[in-house]
Formats: structure tokens, sequence, C-alpha cells
């Protein structure tokens, strides 16, 4: 597998989730690039899985409410964005 591609777990892709919020899920652990953690705001994510911000809100939400992501806002000089911690790795990942 080459560095700029993410393969999608098994769990995930038999999770009971709406496509969207596996779409998200996928485009977070892409953007941890290996880590736990994932920082980037919602309108680049939503960029990220071609959809709109106000979808990836409601994804994110269903998300955090399977317990598999949990999301904290980090603010500074200006600007916002979001740090997403995803509470379920692919088996053996490490951070």
């Amino acid at each position: 597998m080459r560095n700029d591609e993410t393969r999608l777990p098994e769990w995930l892709m038999n999770a009971t989730l709406s496509t969207g919020a596996k779409l998200t899920y996928a485009a977070l652990a892409a953007a941890a690039a290996g880590q736990q953690t994932a920082c980037l705001g919602q309108a680049r994510l939503a960029s990220l899985v071609s959809a709109s911000v106000r979808s990836v809100q409601r994804h994110l939400a269903e998300l955090a409410g399977q317990g598999l992501i949990s999301v904290s806002k980090n603010a500074g000089s200006g600007l916002s964005w979001h740090v997403y911690t995803l509470n379920r790795l692919e088996e053996g990942a490490g951070c």
C-alpha cells in the first residue's frame, strides 16, 4: 500500500453507520496519518468528503454517538479548528 492510501478496516465497513459517517471516519483516519488524533476544520473535512459542512456535522455526531470519535475545539490566533480523537483504530495500529 502506498503512503497516501488509507485502508478501511473491516469493522468500519461492517459497522451500522451511514455511508457518509464511514467516509468521514476514513477521512479523519487519513488526516490522522497513523496517529490517534486529527486536527482540521469542518470546512476542510467537508471538502475532503465532498459534502456540505452541515452533512459532515451530522456524520460527526453519528460517529461520536457510537463512541468512535471524541471531538474538542481548539482556538488560537484567530483560527478555530477541531481536534478529533479516533477512539477505535484498526487492530494492530499504534499511536
